[in-house]
């Protein structure tokens, strides 16, 4: 890319980091979401139920976090409670999405 001066190729460029600067902060680098997973056992002890409390916003991230609580559960509960519910949190670290959508 030829400039007809150096010092406007510059501040050209100043200008373009300022602008993917200020892309960055407005699409927001926050792509960590909470969610929140209910597991509801019968009288048997058996699971019953699987709930999304709190949504991360996508649904296939939801499916995601919903199958991963449901095999932790049958590891970390291997003797559930009867009628119960079992609350799981989660962290789910979303790709960022682009800025022009």
């Amino acid at each position: 890319m030829a400039f007809g001066n150096w010092a406007q190729g510059e501040t050209f460029m100043k200008n373009l980091a300022a602008l993917a600067l200020a892309v960055l902060v407005l699409t927001g680098c926050n792509t960590r979401k909470d969610a929140m997973v209910a597991l509801h056992t019968d009288a048997h002890g058996k699971l019953s139920r699987v709930v999304m409390v709190r949504s991360t916003g996508d649904k296939t991230a939801d499916e995601v976090v919903k199958r991963a609580a449901i095999k932790r559960f049958r590891q970390q509960a291997p003797e559930p409670k009867k009628n119960a519910t079992y609350r799981v949190p989660a962290k789910v670290q979303m790709p960022p999405e682009p800025y022009w959508q």
